[in-house]
C-alpha cells in the first residue's frame, strides 16, 4: 500500500503556486521528492528548510543518494557536499541560513570583511522552496514581547511565500500541528493559486475551522483528503486500542520511576521543556537506569553536533534504552519509542513528541504517552513547567478542556487521543487539540515589513544591514534573539576540521544574557573569542560584554574587522582569519555528552 496524500501532493504542485500539506506526523512529508524521482528532475533547483541543524544533517544524510544533494548548516555532515550559497540541485538548509541569504546576507561570510551578498541573494531566490515543520517557527513563544516577535517572524515568512510565487516558483509549505488560525496569518493576499490538502476526513472539525479562516481569500482552496486504503490510515486505525494517553498530577521524577519499575526493559523517551531540566535529570538517573540494563543517552539543542550524532546513533540501535531529550529531537527525526514521558507543552509540541511512539506502526503491542502535569494546583504546575518556553495560555486551556469529562482516579487521568490519526468517532485527536486554542492577537508593525522591503530593494552595505538587523530583529528573522556559537575546545594549536563538530554549540542571545559569567571567559568586561589565523587557533579579546547583548551580530563584526587589519588580512582575498566563537571556561563543558554543565 502507497502514501496516497503523496501522490495527490504531487498533483498540486504541478496545477497550484503554493501547496500546503498539513499531514500527520511520520507521514513522510519531509522525503517526498525522494520518492518521486520523476518530480524531482522535473522541478529543477529546490532548497528544503528546516527549523533546526539536527533534521537538517538527518534528511541530508538520508537522501543524499537522490543525486547532487547539498547543506548549509553550522554542523558537518559526513559524505554530504556542504554548499555555503545553496547551490546543489536539492540544498537542506536552517531556517535561519536560509533566511540571511535570500536578504542577501551570505551567512557563511557573515563575519568576512567582503560579502558576495548577490551570488547569496540571486540564487536562494531563484530556486523552488519547501518550508518544512513551518510550525516550529510560526507558533508563538513564551517571550517578554511575544506580539512583537510573532509578527516578525509572520512577516518573514509572508514575504517569503510571497516573493517566490511573484516569479512562478513554487512553494511547498509542510506541517503536522498549525493552528488553523495560523494558516491566514502566513499566506499573503498577493498571491498566486494555492491549495492546502488536509489528511482529515471532510467533516472533521480542524478542516471546518481552516475553511472559515481563508473564506475571504478567493485564491485558497482545501482539500480534505481521507482515504481507507491509504497505508497510514490502515497502520493507525486501531491506535487507541494499543496506545494508551495519562495525564499525571505529580512530579515527573514519581512517574519515571513507577515506569521503570512497572516494566520490561523498552524503549523509553522522556521529553523537558527546559535543557537545564533535562540536563539534571540525565545525571541523576543515568547510572540507576544503567544498573538496571538500560543504556542511556541526552539529546538537547545545547550539545556539539558530534555528540548529537553519536547520540542518535546510540538510539538508532539499542532495543532497551532510556532517552533524555528536550525539543532538539521532537520533530523531523525518525526515532522510534514504545513509552513517552513528557512534561506537559502545548499541543502542536505534544503531536510533535507523541509522534516518537510506535512511529512506525502498532507492532510491539501495548504503548504508553505520560504527560506530566506536575501537581494538583494545574495552573500553578503548567506554569513552572512551561515558562520561558511556551505560551502558557495555550497549554491551559487545552489541559482543562481535556480534563472536563476526564475519570481523575490516583493523581492520574486516562484520556483517549489519537495523536497520530484524525478521527471521525473518537473524541480527541490531534486535529482537534489544534482547534481548543484561541487565537493570538497580534498588532501590525509596518516598521519590519519595511525594513524586509529595504533589504530586498536597495540592499544596504554589510555593516548598515547587520546594525539594523540587530537594531530591528534582534539579531534574527525568525527566533527571539540572535544565535551565537560557544567554542569549548583547545586553543594555541593546530586548527582541526574536527574541531567544530567536536568543541561548537549554539547557544542563544538570551541564554548568553542569563549565563555569561558563569560560561564564557571574561575579561575587563570584554568576552574571549576563539579564532583561526593561518592554520592555528587563537584567542582574542572580544567586544564588551554589555555591547554583545545590545549588538550581537555588529559587535562580532566590528570586533573581527579589527583583528583581520592585525594579521594583515586583504578585503576581498582569502581569509586569514575565522570566527570559531566567544570562548567557554574550561570546567563548563562535559567532553564526554558534549554539553554545557548546569
Amino acid at each position: 500500500m502507497a502514501r496516497l496524500a503523496l501522490k495527490r501532493l504531487e498533483e498540486a504542485i504541478h496545477e497550484y503556486d503554493v501547496i500546503v500539506g498539513i499531514l500527520p506526523t511520520g507521514y513522510g512529508k519531509s522525503k517526498f521528492l525522494f520518492h518521486s524521482r520523476y518530480l524531482f528532475n522535473k522541478l529543477g533547483k529546490v532548497i528544503h528548510v528546516l527549523p533546526l541543524r539536527s533534521i537538517v544533517a538527518k534528511l541530508a544524510e538520508d537522501i543524499k543518494d537522490l543525486g547532487d544533494v547539498g547543506y548549509q548548516a553550522g554542523i558537518l555532515v559526513e559524505c554530504v557536499d556542504k554548499t555555503p550559497f545553496l547551490t546543489s540541485k536539492y540544498t537542506v538548509v536552517t531556517f535561519d541560513s536560509f533566511l540571511f541569504n535570500f536578504y542577501g546576507i551570505p551567512v557563511s561570510e557573515i563575519f568576512r570583511s567582503k560579502w558576495h551578498s548577490d551570488v547569496a541573494f540571486m540564487i536562494s531566490r531563484c530556486s523552488h522552496v519547501i518550508l518544512d515543520e513551518i510550525h516550529l517557527v510560526t507558533t508563538p513563544d513564551s517571550i517578554s514581547d511575544v506580539d512583537v516577535e510573532f509578527e516578525k517572524v509572520i512577516n518573514v515568512i509572508r514575504d517569503v511565500i510571497e516573493w517566490y510565487a511573484r516569479v512562478g516558483l513554487k512553494t511547498i509549505v509542510f506541517t503536522a500541528s498549525l493552528y488553523p488560525w495560523l494558516i491566514r496569518y502566513i499566506l499573503p493576499h498577493r498571491v498566486g493559486r494555492v491549495k492546502i490538502i488536509v489528511y482529515a476526513p471532510e467533516q472533521h472539525e480542524y478542516c471546518r475551522e481552516v475553511k472559515k479562516n481563508i473564506k475571504d481569500m478567493e485564491n485558497v482552496e482545501v482539500e480534505s483528503f481521507w482515504s481507507v486504503d491509504d497505508d497510514f490510515y490502515l497502520k493507525f486505525k486501531d491506535y487507541c486500542k494499543y496506545v494508551g494517553t495519562f495525564l499525571h498530577f505529580k512530579e515527573l521524577d514519581e512517574v519515571l520511576e513507577e515506569v521503570v519499575s512497572s516494566t520490561r526493559r523498552r524503549r523509553i523517551f522522556v521529553l523537558f521543556n527546559s535543557v537545564k531540566r533535562c540536563i539534571e535529570h540525565f545525571e541523576r538517573y543515568r547510572t540507576h537506569l544503567e544498573k538496571r540494563g538500560y543504556s542511556v543517552a541526552i539529546i538537547h539543542g545545547r550539545m556539539t553536533s558530534e555528540a548529537r550524532r553519536k547520540a542518535l546513533n546510540l538510539v538508532t540501535r539499542e532495543k532497551s534504552i532510556v532517552v533524555f531529550a528536550t525539543q532538539a529531537i521532537e520533530a523531523g527525526v525518525d526515532v522510534d519509542f514504545d513509552i513517552l514521558i513528557t512534561e506537559v507543552a502545548p499541543p502542536h509540541s505534544l503531536i510533535q513528541r507523541c509522534g516518537r511512539v510506535a512511529r512506525y506502526g502498532l507492532e510491539s503491542g501495548r504503548y504508553e504517552i505520560h504527560v506530566v502535569l506536575g501537581g494538583e494546583q494545574v495552573k500553578e504546575a503548567v506554569e513552572r513547567l512551561c515558562r520561558g518556553v511556551y505560551d502558557t495560555r495555550v497549554t491551559l486551556e487545552v489541559v482543562r478542556e481535556l480534563l472536563k469529562d476526564a475519570d481523575i482516579h490516583e493523581k492520574m487521568a486516562l484520556i483517549n487521543i489519537n495523536w497520530r490519526l484524525p478521527s471521525e468517532h473518537i473524541l480527541w485527536d490531534y486535529l482537534r487539540l489544534l482547534c481548543i486554542p484561541g487565537e493570538v492577537k497580534i498588532c501590525e508593525l509596518g516598521h519590519v515589513k519595511s525594513f524586509l522591503n529595504k533589504l530586498t530593494h536597495l540592499r544596504p552595505r554589510a555593516l548598515k544591514a547587520l546594525k539594523e538587523i540587530d537594531e530591528r530583529l534582534s539579531g534574527s528573522f525568525i527566533r527571539a534573539s540572535a544565535l551565537l556559537s560557544v567554542y569549548t575546545g583547545p586553543v594555541d594549536c593546530q586548527f582541526k576540521q574536527e574541531f567544530l563538530s567536536k568543541y561548537t554549540i549554539p547557544v542563544s542571545l538570551e541564554f548568553i544574557r542569563n549565563n555569561a559569567r558563569r560560561v564564557l571567559r571574561i575579561e575587563n568586561e570584554c568576552v574571549l573569542m576563539v579564532i583561526t589565523t593561518n592554520g592555528y587557533v587563537v584567542s582574542k579579546r572580544g567586544p564588551k560584554l554589555a555591547q554583545l547583548l545590545k549588538f550581537p551580530i555588529t559587535s562580532i563584526y566590528r570586533t573581527l574587522s579589527k583583528i583581520r587589519k592585525e594579521y594583515q588580512e586583504v578585503p576581498g582575498e582569502t581569509a586569514r582569519v575565522t570566527f570559531l566563537g566567544l570562548q567557554a571556561k574550561e570546567h563548563v563543558f562535559d567532553e564526554e555528552w558534549g554539553y554545557i554543565k548546569w
